[in-house]
């Protein structure tokens, strides 16, 4: 999924970190009907490789409303869909669980 990405000014570039992590991502499998946590989505590459990879659901977080937005409008160029919040991971998601917990913040 190296394509590029919109990002708003001060949102993190996409970069090597970003792709090794998407590659063990897909190298591991998600489980079956994976429930996946992206905190500190950024520009949501993580999140969209997510969705991309067979996630059942795929909650995206950060608390930069620019990450958010960045994400939001990615997701909708690649037609992925994404839950998207704004904050605190340990508070917007409360006391969800989920089956893998991406970060690369």
């Amino acid at each position: 999924m190296r394509r590029v990405l919109v990002r708003a000014p001060g949102v993190y570039r996409p970069q090597p970190d970003t792709w090794l992590l998407a590659r063990a991502m897909t190298e591991a499998a998600l489980p079956d009907g994976a429930r996946v946590l992206d905190a500190c989505t950024g520009t949501g590459a993580l999140a969209i490789h997510a969705a991309r990879s067979g996630a059942a659901s795929v909650t995206a977080v950060d608390m930069s409303r620019a990450a958010v937005a960045s994400a939001w409008l990615n997701s909708r160029i690649l037609g992925v869909r994404l839950e998207l919040l704004c904050g605190d991971v340990t508070r917007v998601v409360g006391d969800r669980r989920f089956d893998v917990v991406l970060a690369n913040p």
